[in-house]
Order: C-alpha cells, then sequence, then structure tokens
C-alpha cells in the first residue's frame, strides 16, 4: 500500500516543472490577450465625450 502512495508523489514531482511552465504561459497570454483587447477597445471611443461605449476588455476579464 505504501508503494502506491510514493509512486503517485514521485508522478507528482515530476508533472510539477511542467504544470508551472504551462501556468506561466496561460498568464502570459492572457496578459497580451488583455492588452490587444484594451488597443481594441479604445478605437471604440467616441471623440466628443471620450467615452467608450463598448468596452471589450470587461468581456475578456468576465470570460477567464
Amino acid at each position: 500500500m505504501n508503494f502506491l502512495k510514493q509512486e503517485t508523489q514521485d508522478q507528482f514531482k515530476e508533472n510539477l516543472p511542467g504544470q508551472f511552465w504551462r501556468q506561466v504561459g496561460g498568464l502570459i497570454l492572457v496578459a497580451i490577450s488583455y492588452w490587444i483587447v484594451v488597443r481594441l477597445g479604445l478605437l471604440l471611443v467616441a471623440q466628443p465625450e471620450r467615452v467608450a461605449s463598448i468596452w471589450p476588455a470587461s468581456g475578456l476579464t468576465l470570460a477567464i
């Protein structure tokens, strides 16, 4: 029984670096996506009022 517990712990330790880099990559992807959506949202700003009627970055944040 102890052998199975040790095997599970070893598999967890092996996957730990892969999980870390996957999470870092996902965070970078989210940051780049958010930056792009903010830039696109700034194109929707009405000039006289300087107000955006639609802000796509909020939608992206809710989706994440």
